[in-house]
Order: C-alpha cells, then structure tokens, then sequence
C-alpha cells in the first residue's frame, strides 16, 4: 500500500476497515481485521519501493500473493500504462521468487485482454511485442512521440488497457519461472450480488457511473445496440472465484498456466435492453434525490461514456471450460460458501438491488429520504407529459396550416382528406413515450380517425393518454378511467354517425361541428370532476 493525496498507509488501511462492506464481519468476527498489516510500497518502483526489512517478512510469511494493481483507465497514456500494468507485474514475480512458502500466485488480469478476437479461449494468446522490450522502449521514449506512434502499437485493441494487459499476461507466461502461478479474467466488475450485502459498490467506474448519470438525468441517451449481450460480473462472484482459484492451485501443484473467464454472456446472457427496461424499473422503485452531483464527477461519467462506446457495441463469446472444471471440484458446502455460479443471478433482481446500491453507497441517500424521492419523481413525470403533450399539439396545430396551405394553394383535396385523417396519429404517436401506451389504443380509435373532425379526435386522443399517465402514477383497483371514457366515446359516437358526417365533411375545414365538440368536452369535463371526487 502507498501513502496517498498525505494519508499514511495506516490512515488508508483504517479508512478501508472502516468501509461498510467489513460491518458483517465485524460483528460477527471483531478481531479478525486486526491481523491486516500493511506494507509500504508502490507498484512502479524498483523492488516494489519496499524496506529491507518488509522485505524479510514477506519472505517468511507469504503463501499466497493476488496480484490486482493496475491502471483501469482506459486512455491512460502508454508509458504510465505499461509501467503499472507489465512492469509491475515483472516486479511482483521477482518478490514472489524469493518467498520461501509461496503456493499460489493469481494474476488479475481482464476480459477484455484479448478483444481484437471474437472468441475467447481460456488461454494465453500471443504478444505482438515481447513485453519485457516493450517497458524499456517506452521508458526512454518520449511521451509526444510514443503517444503518436500509440495507435500503430495497439492496432486493433481498442485502447492502451486492453493492450497492456494483454502484455502482462505475456510477460506472466514468460517470467513466472517455476512459481504457481493462474490468470483470471474478469468482464465489466459490477455491485454485489449477496455477500456482504446485496447492491453494494464503492466507486463511479464502468457501469456504475452511466447508471447514476441516467437515473440523475445527466445521460438522455447513449450510444449501444440493445441487442448486444453485455457482460457482467458481480465483484463478490470474482473474489469467491479468485479464492477458489488460490486453493486449487495450492493443492494441485499444477505445472501448467490456468486461465479462467470469469464471464457471464454465455452462461447467463444479459442483453443491453434488458439492462434499461430493469434499470427504468430500479429507478421509479428506488429514485434518486436531488442532490447535485459534482462537477469532477460528472466529467469522469461523460469520459466513461465516451471511452467504453467499443463495448456497448461489441459481444464477445468467451469460453468458461476451466471455470467450469474448477466448479465441478468443489464440495457442495464450498460450492455454496465460495459461489461463483453466474447462473443462479436473476438480473432483474440484481439491477434492482444495484440501483439501491448506488443509492445508498455512493450518492449517500438515506432509506428515509425513498418516500420523498418517489413522490417528486411522480411529480416530474407528470410534469415531463404535459410539457410533451403541449409541445407536440404545437407542432402538429403549426404543421397543419402550413399543410392546409400549401393544399388549398394546389387545390389537392384528396391529400387534405388523407392529412385530416392521418394528423391525429402522428400527434397521438408522438406524445406516447413508450410502446406499452401504443398498445393501449383500442380500435375504435381506427374508426374514429376516418370519419371524425380533428379537433373531437384529437381531445379525444390526447385526453385518453392523459387518463393512462394519470393511472400509472396514482393506480387503483377499481374500473379503470380509461375503460369509463373509451365506453363513454363508443357510444357517443356511433358507426351510423361516423359516415354520416364522412360524407358532409368539407374538404377546406373539417367543419367542426361545434355543438357536438362542445358536448364533448362537456363529457370530459365531468369525467374530471369524477376522477377528482374519487381520489379525493
């Protein structure tokens, strides 16, 4: 552990135990985080920046090392890159030479080492540089220069991470000499699944900064193909993996380099739709507050977004033979303490507990406060409707005289027929936010589109989505209001009635036949009065 931002490593260490994810295991084993002793150190210096004397008792005392420093910043700058993610894993195999009781070396690695391929195996895959010449050649280049020969030296991977990591898996392979040594790979690292506690999460990285941008309404859209299977891997799940890993290979001795996918696209497939209809869910379930995010953050989110687009476009199939394998070894009681089962995950579920997470863990909102969220939440939704219904009647009102002009100029009575008879729709389709709405029109509306005048049908569309939003944000068991209006307008307006104004229809105004618009409204207006007795 390094001194930090003028935190000692005992301050760092005592602000780690005092993190949320170890309240379980404080009260149920108090004394067992007293056994933590840190050791100073940084991963870019020589020997690991370690005393002599730390040096000695890692000698004597380590069995097992798990090696997970690294830079995750996806456009970190290649010689910072390179020296974290190669040349530290260099110096950590150096240490481990000397340790007297080593028995298992796992090597965190990613997923995405190796993304240049479609397929993925559990294997090592060859380096188009030898890493050991790579690190001294970009130590004495300069950072203008290596900088702009970057892109020829990653070729097809998307980044300097994904390069460098593939690099150290290499250098692994090459320098690991007789130590036992296994590489695990994880996807996208996201909250827990159960243990310590479901949904928790400490940090803004990956999926977890874009849900937060999206649920505060920083993020509208982002750029992804929802068919896309995205994948990922509860961070409870990877630790009980890498666990599992170490004891395997302190027991079996194996000569051989493991790798393990630590994957769930092709054991559990979780499609990017899927993620933000059970994100949408979350989100009305579990609102955010109005607390502002800060600006430092909000830039580390619009970076994640930009940076991560390559993955949210792309699927990969790994292959999970050795996880598999691994698995299968396990007594029943292991394979229950250490799960890693990808397939036991309900994702709908899981995003919920995420949302929650995010919630409490990082934005540090209180369960109290969940009433209150939820209530301005409907607010603004009913709000966020009625500034889209105003705005949409606006453009069609504008766009039908500038059309009823442009015909009446050319004399083109059949297309002022089919514009009267269509405007409704394109109105009623745009002011619905989603397809459950679209599938809500009932037929009659069909009827009513050929043959009544467009100020009646269009109060008679808007006023019915209306009733819809209205339901969603204050749902009863009761009759429905929608069901009441749409048996009211059916038998207020008849098929017999329906040609008979068809055919006296002018083609200059629709005339409006203000007697029977102004029962009509004269209807909805105590339907109204109804509704508002009702939840009175």
């Amino acid at each position: 552990m390094r001194p930090k931002h003028n935190a000692t490593i005992q301050e760092r260490l005592q602000t780690l135990i005092d993190s949320t994810i170890f309240d379980v295991l404080k009260l149920q084993h108090p004394d067992s985080l007293k056994k933590l002793v840190p050791i100073a150190g940084d991963i870019t210096s020589p020997n690991l920046g370690i005393s002599a004397d730390d040096e000695k008792i890692l000698h004597e005392n380590v069995s097992v090392i798990i090696h997970s420093a690294a830079t995750v910043k996806f456009d970190e700058v290649m010689s910072l890159s390179a020296d974290i993610n190669v040349g530290g894993v260099q110096r950590v195999l150096q240490l481990a030479k000397n340790m007297k009781n080593i028995c298992a070396i796992v090597h965190i690695s990613t997923a995405y080492s190796n993304c240049d391929k479609k397929a993925i195996r559990e294997i090592v895959y060859p380096a188009s540089f030898d890493p050991s010449i790579a690190i001294n050649t970009f130590s004495w280049l300069s950072d203008p220069v290596l900088q702009k020969i970057t892109p020829d030296l990653i070729g097809s991977k998307p980044n300097t991470y994904a390069y460098t990591k593939s690099l150290a898996e290499h250098m692994v392979q090459c320098n690991r000499g007789d130590l036992p040594v296994c590489i695990v790979r994880p996807s996208i690292v996201t909250a827990t699944v159960k243990e310590p506690i479901p949904g928790w999460v400490d940090n803004w990285q990956g999926a977890s900064g874009i849900l937060i941008a999206h649920g505060k309404g920083l993020l509208g859209a982002t750029v992804a193909n929802e068919d896309i299977v995205i994948d990922w891997i509860p961070v409870d799940y990877l630790v009980n993996l890498i666990i599992t890993a170490a004891w395997d290979l302190g027991m079996t001795k194996s000569p051989e380099l493991v790798v393990y996918n630590c994957c769930s696209s092709q054991l559990n497939p979780l499609t990017q739709r899927a993620i933000k209809q059970f994100s949408m869910e979350g989100y009305k379930k579990t609102p955010f507050g109005s607390q502002p995010i800060m600006l430092k953050h909000y830039m580390k989110v619009q970076t994640a977004v930009r940076v991560t687009t390559y993955f949210r476009n792309n699927d990969w199939n790994f292959t999970s033979e050795n996880l598999l394998h691994l698995r299968d070894k396990m007594a029943p009681i292991d394979k229950k303490i250490f799960n890693f089962n990808v397939e036991d995950i309900k994702w709908q579920i899981y995003i919920h507990n995420y949302i929650h997470g995010l919630r409490k863990f990082i934005l540090k909102e209180d369960d109290s406060t969940l009433e209150g969220a939820r209530r301005r939440l409907r607010r603004i939704t009913v709000f966020h409707s009625v500034i889209r219904i105003l705005s949409f009647l606006l453009v069609i009102g504008i766009s039908s005289n500038i059309v009823k002009g442009w015909v009446a100029r050319r004399n083109l009575e059949l297309l002022m027929k089919w514009w009267w008879t269509l405007a409704p729709f394109v109105l009623s389709l745009s002011i619905l936010y989603d397809f459950e709405l679209v599938s809500q029109l009932p037929p009659y509306l069909f009827i009513l589109a050929a043959s009544l005048p467009f100020k009646i049908l269009t109060g008679c569309v808007v006023f019915r989505c209306c009733l819809i939003l209205f339901e969603k944000c204050f749902p009863h068991d009761k009759e429905t209001w929608v069901s009441r209006f749409d048996h009211y307008v059916q038998e207020k307006f008849s098929r017999r009635q329906f040609l008979i104004r068809w055919r006296t229809m002018k083609v200059e105004g629709a005339t409006m036949y203000n007697e029977e618009l102004k029962n009509a409204y004269t209807c909805l207006k105590k339907i109204c009065f109804k509704m508002r007795d009702f939840y009175h």
